[in-house]
C-alpha cells in the first residue's frame, strides 16, 4: 500500500489539506495506491490532490486507493486532477473502489492511458453507496482490453433502492485500440435490486466513446441491471459493435 498516509483509521480524519505534483511509480505489485491515502476508514473533507500515479496496482485512486468497507463514511467537497498511466487494476480520479461510502461534492479529472478498468470518480462502488452531485471529466485512452470503464463509476453494485447516484454530470472521451466492454458515459455497468425507485436519477454525461470492437456500451450505461430516472446522455459511440 502506497500514498501520503498509510491509512487514515476512526475516529482520525483529513480536512483541508493539499497535495500538488505528486509522482507515485509503483515497481512491486501494490493492492491500494492513493496520492492521500491508501486505505480510507474514516471521513475525508475538503482536499485536494493532484499527480500521476503508473505501474501495477489492484485499486488506484487521487484520493484513496480503497474507501470503507469498515463502516459508513464520507468524502466529500474533494477534488482531484489524476493521471494513471499504465495501471493493471481498477483506478477512479477520487478513489479506486469504495464499500459503504458517502460521495458528495467532489470535483475530479482523470486521464487514464492504457488502462483496463475506471471511472472518473471511482473505479467501483460497492454495498451501500451515495454519490451525489460529484463531476467527473473522464479521458480514457487504451490498447489493451477493458472493461467496466464509465464517467462516474466504472462499475456499481447497490445493495439497497435507497442508495446510489443523484444529479451527477460526466464529460467522457473513452478510446480503445482493443475489445471494449461495458461502458458508459455514467457507469459502465450497474447491478444491484431493480425496484421502481432509481438507483441513478437526475444525472447526465456526454462525450464520445470510440472503439473498434464495443460490446455493451452505451451513451449513459453500458449494462444496466439497476433503474434510472430523470437522465440524459449525449454521448457519441463510434466504432464496430459486437453487441450492443
Amino acid at each position: 500500500t502506497v500514498g501520503l498516509f498509510s491509512h487514515v483509521q476512526h475516529p482520525g480524519r483529513v480536512k483541508n489539506l493539499r497535495i500538488e505534483n505528486a509522482s507515485i511509480e509503483i515497481g512491486a505489485p501494490a493492492e491500494y495506491v492513493g496520492i492521500l491515502c491508501c486505505l480510507a476508514e474514516s471521513d475525508i473533507i475538503n482536499c485536494s490532490v493532484e499527480g500521476t500515479l503508473s505501474g501495477p496496482m489492484a485499486y488506484g485512486g487521487g484520493i484513496c486507493g480503497q474507501a470503507g468497507n469498515v463502516h459508513e463514511i464520507e468524502i466529500a467537497f474533494c477534488t482531484a486532477n489524476v493521471n494513471f498511466d499504465s495501471v493493471d487494476g481498477v483506478v477512479g480520479g477520487i478513489c479506486g473502489r469504495a464499500f459503504d461510502v458517502n460521495l458528495h461534492r467532489n470535483r475530479a479529472i482523470c486521464r487514464i492511458v492504457d488502462g483496463i478498468s475506471g471511472g472518473g470518480i471511482c473505479g467501483g462502488a460497492i454495498g451501500y453507496i451515495q454519490i451525489r452531485f460529484c463531476e467527473a471529466e473522464l479521458f480514457f485512452t487504451t490498447d489493451r482490453i477493458a472493461s467496466e470503464v464509465g464517467g462516474i463509476c466504472g462499475y456499481l453494485d447497490l445493495q439497497s433502492f435507497k442508495h446510489g447516484l443523484e444529479g451527477c454530470s460526466a464529460v467522457v472521451d473513452i478510446v480503445s485500440q482493443a475489445r471494449l466492454s461495458h461502458a458508459g458515459g455514467m457507469c459502465g455497468i450497474i447491478y444491484g435490486p431493480t425496484t421502481q425507485s432509481s438507483t441513478i436519477t437526475r444525472s447526465s454525461a456526454r462525450g464520445k466513446i470510440d472503439g473498434r470492437a464495443l460490446e455493451d456500451v452505451g451513451g449513459f450505461v453500458g449494462y444496466n441491471g439497476g433503474t434510472v430516472s430523470d437522465c440524459y446522455a449525449q454521448v457519441d459511440i463510434v466504432g464496430d459493435a459486437m453487441y450492443n
